[in-house]
């Protein structure tokens, strides 16, 4: 990786803050959790020091009867929801988290898994984080309770940023108690009635996710629930009633290994991956996918599949998706980033690259990362 010029891995905040405050010869910082995005966004402008937070992965504070937890940035996702099910809590991010990834990744890439359908993203559990500058001042915004002050949403403004406005240090969220029981009903080789009168019935369904997908058997759609055993049922019972007698049902352990097999194809590991957003009903017409494992979130029209080079597939995709008034991009499978992984630029690059300066002026985080300058 030659825009990598080297590592820097503080055992402590107090240690990162001085190194940030530090000289870096004029290089600039490029925050790095597991490293399981840096195929995610375009290659930086220059060559970067990489600031590794690993070692920084306390549990600050879980006050589980208020249903918060403040940690810092380098724990992995895979150990905070470790932590959590001690108290029968977790974060709706993940059930099935790279053991890699690390909450400041998740934040900073604005990662999303099937999950999002229901339950939402990273920004919709953030309460507050707290980042440094380019000269290791420590900022916040937010707080650790539930109602906070209101004021300017500094949170949004780095979720998603990928380094480029400062180095995530801590964040809270609010969390929520463990489901006690998962089920799914899934139907094989659905036409486009189907999906179609799934997302009808799913204001009285109430569904975890409504997926169609392919994870090399073949398409399929999935309506499942998550809950008290008796609202599991009864949600089940429903579903079968309106998806007919060719539906197949899934229990508590079937359903959490589909989902984390939809949430493993997120992942770019030996393929790289298209992902982005569309309007779910032009996702209930036509196969979607650029590769052979793909999966649709029908609920907010979320989309993920594997990509196995084909331009002219890839073209086609994203040309379809920008009549929905849809978007593609690309993850690599690998530390070197794609030519052309955003697919568009951004309307608001004005403002952006104002954002860019106003919180960064002396350019010390990386640059180029962002589809908008």
């Amino acid at each position: 990786m030659s825009w990598i010029q080297g590592t820097v891995t503080p055992a402590s905040l107090t240690e990162a803050s001085q190194v940030l405050g530090g000289d870096n010869g004029g290089l600039q910082w490029m925050p790095r959790g597991g490293g399981t995005l840096l195929g995610r966004g375009a290659r930086p402008r220059e060559p970067v020091f990489a600031f590794d937070l690993s070692k920084c992965g306390r549990v600050i504070e879980h006050a589980y009867d208020d249903l918060t937890v403040t940690v810092e940035a380098g724990i992995s996702m895979a150990s905070l929801q470790h932590t959590l099910a001690e108290h029968g809590q977790w974060l709706p991010l993940s059930i099935h988290p790279d053991p890699r990834s690390t909450i400041g990744g998740w934040i900073a890439a604005d990662k999303r898994t099937p999950l999002a359908g229901n339950w939402g993203s990273v920004r919709d559990y953030l309460l507050g984080i707290a980042w440094m500058d380019g000269r290791g001042r420590t900022l916040r915004a937010g707080g650790r309770v539930v109602k906070n002050v209101a004021g300017y949403d500094l949170m949004k403004l780095h979720t998603g940023a990928l380094g480029e406005l400062g180095v995530i240090v801590e964040a809270t969220f609010k969390v929520l108690p463990s489901p006690a029981e998962w089920g799914a009903v899934t139907v094989a080789s659905p036409d486009a009635t189907v999906p179609r009168r799934a997302l009808e019935g799913a204001p009285q369904l109430f569904p975890a996710g409504l997926w169609r997908y392919d994870i090399g058997y073949g398409e399929r759609l999935a309506l499942v629930f998550a809950g008290s055993r008796t609202r599991v049922n009864a949600q089940m019972n429903r579903a079968q009633v309106l998806l007919g007698s060719t539906a197949d049902t899934l229990d508590s352990t079937g359903t959490l290994s589909l989902v984390a097999e939809l949430e493993r194809g997120t992942r770019p590991e030996s393929s790289c991956v298209a992902w982005g957003g569309a309007l779910p009903e032009w996702l209930t017409g036509e196969r979607l996918g650029v590769g052979s494992h793909w999966c649709v979130d029908l609920l907010r029209g979320h989309f993920w599949s594997r990509w196995d080079g084909d331009e002219s597939a890839l073209a086609r995709a994203r040309s379809a998706l920008r009549a929905g008034e849809g978007h593609m991009h690309l993850d690599a499978c690998s530390d070197e980033p794609l030519v052309n992984p955003w697919g568009w630029r951004s309307e608001g690059a004005e403002l952006l690259s104002g954002l860019k300066r106003a919180l960064d002026p002396e350019r010390r985080y990386v640059e180029g990362r962002w589809p908008a300058h």
